[in-house]
């Protein structure tokens, strides 16, 4: 299958324990966290994206690797499906983006994973491609799927880089009851991009929203304020 073995071997070969350890630091791996079961080679990600370059995958073994028990596998499937979606047609690029990112969520389970990918493929696609459906993102912020919800929120960091500010608003409404910190601290970070694009707009949003915005929500939606504001935010004072 044409690359697929040899990255393999090439990621087997370049494990690292230790690293591996310090790697699982950054994420949850206790017993009924959401990364318990998650399995690490303790392989860096500047090394994953060299291999990627050097050893380029199919779309069959890219979708092959999506399923590996392996954290940094997932991880490569996932780097070289960016790749191969922004490379394809319109029409490939539905068939990547709604067969094979959104129906295999299951196997994009742990944040980093959602974070590289979500914005490059969900987010390019519903906003240029599929705008239309777009509503389908929402659709998907009301899953019971932890990975579900947090591929919703940050794949509007697309729109906001191209100017959308509407609709990840939307989205952001959606889950300011979400009692998963992985999903507050997304919220609050689409939202602090957006402040960065119209401040005045995400005023008005934590205004509006101030009693349902979770804590950690809000400190990070509101970083890029001056002190002065952040303080009159933090108290309510508007």
């Amino acid at each position: 299958m044409g690359n697929l073995l040899k990255v393999n071997n090439a990621i087997i070969n370049m494990q690292d324990q230790n690293t591996a350890e310090t790697i699982k630091k950054f994420f949850k791996t206790g017993k009924g966290s959401y990364s318990e079961n998650d399995v690490f080679l303790g392989i860096k990600v500047p090394d994953l994206r060299a291999l990627q370059k050097k050893l380029p995958l199919n779309l069959e073994e890219t979708q092959a690797l999506l399923k590996s028990k392996f954290h940094e596998e997932r991880f490569f499937s996932l780097i070289n499906l960016i790749d191969l979606y922004e490379k394809a047609n319109s029409k490939e690029k539905a068939f990547i983006a709604e067969e094979v990112y959104l129906k295999n969520t299951k196997h994009i389970n742990n944040w980093d994973l959602t974070d590289v990918s979500a914005p490059k493929i969900t987010g390019h696609y519903f906003l240029f491609e599929n705008y239309k459906n777009r509503d389908n993102l929402k659709k998907i912020a009301k899953s019971k799927y932890l990975f579900d919800r947090r591929i919703s929120i940050v794949s509007t960091l697309y729109f906001i880089k191209h100017n959308h500010l509407e609709f990840p608003l939307e989205i952001s409404k959606i889950l300011l009851d979400d009692s998963e910190d992985l999903i507050n601290k997304a919220v609050g970070w689409v939202l602090r991009e957006i402040g960065k694009k119209d401040e005045n707009k995400l005023k008005s949003f934590i205004k509006t929203n101030y009693n349902k915005l979770k804590r950690v929500t809000l400190r990070y939606a509101i970083e890029k304020f001056d002190q002065k504001t952040r303080n009159e935010f933090l108290k309510g004072i508007f």
